[in-house]
């Protein structure tokens, strides 16, 4: 399974092939791919996001290197002349961080004697907070 830490040391990992800092066009592309999960990309749209000053000759050459690089280590990508998706979901770390806090969200403030100053602001809540 493909995982994606972006909380803390950001890397993307999959069968021990890490992808971290240090490669940030992979990282982009890979980190892109996965948030919009099983819909596929134009290959346009991604080489002109990560190389906005490159011809669109140098753009699509740099992304078919880019493609072949990432799939000779492992990366599941899914491609076509036109798209590419990710060939498998991916494990993102903050997805998990915020499905808890909405579970948690509720009963915390539930269990909160009087509103603050800044719940309402984070709440939406209009209400005046008590005194």
């Amino acid at each position: 399974m493909l995982c994606i830490r972006t909380l803390g040391a950001s890397e993307i990992t999959i069968e021990g092939a890490r992808i971290g800092a240090e490669q940030p066009t992979s990282f982009a592309l890979l980190f892109l791919l996965a948030m919009r999960g099983s819909a596929s990309s134009s290959r346009r749209e991604v080489a002109a996001l990560l190389w906005p000053r490159a011809s669109d000759t140098e753009q699509n050459h740099r992304l078919r290197s880019l493609l072949h690089r990432l799939r000779r280590q492992g990366i599941p990508l899914v491609c076509s002349r036109s798209t590419v998706v990710l060939g498998e979901s991916a494990s993102i770390d903050f997805r998990g961080l915020a499905t808890f806090n909405r579970r948690r969200a509720p009963r915390a403030l539930a269990h909160r004697p009087r509103a603050t100053r800044c719940d309402h602001a984070i709440t939406g809540d209009a209400r005046r907070p008590a005194r």
